[in-house]
């Protein structure tokens, strides 16, 4: 899904769920900026139309790509310690935990392939989940300090 897509797609599951109206949609809109990756989803939340988790939520069902609220899970510190923090800051991303064969890695977002950068530094066996940009750091600086 490229950035119009997107933008177009949350707009239509928040305008169809309540979240926001389309005034704040389309004030928000003039915000988006696909050379700095600032999406409609990141304008709601810096205008404060929705919370950081709402967004993340709502990016979850357009994108069909679950959704972990990372104050809530246990991450393995075994399956962590196999990424260098290096490359966890530069990529917003962490690998948590294995389930069913798989190593489950989250990340902020998914729009700028950033699933093809993943399963090169991680493995092919992979599944991909969105979490929280200040949740994935803090988890992060938690592993690696």
């Amino acid at each position: 899904m490229n950035f119009e897509e997107f933008n177009k797609k949350y707009a239509e599951q928040i305008l169809a769920d309540g979240s926001a109206t389309q005034e704040q949609i389309d004030e928000c809109m003039v915000l988006t900026d696909e050379g700095n990756n600032i999406t409609l989803e990141d304008a709601l939340v810096s205008k404060e139309v929705l919370s950081r988790v709402s967004a993340k939520l709502i990016t979850s069902r357009v994108v069909g790509i679950g959704f972990i609220d990372l104050f809530t899970y246990e991450v393995d510190p075994l399956v962590a310690m196999k990424a260098d923090k290096a490359t966890c800051l530069m990529y917003c991303c962490l690998p948590i935990g294995k389930m069913f064969g798989e190593t489950i890695v989250v990340t902020d977002n998914v729009l700028n392939s950033k699933d093809e950068v993943l399963r090169a530094v991680f493995g092919q066996n992979i599944d991909i989940k969105l979490a929280v940009k200040d949740e994935i750091k803090a988890q992060i600086k938690k592993q690696f300090n």
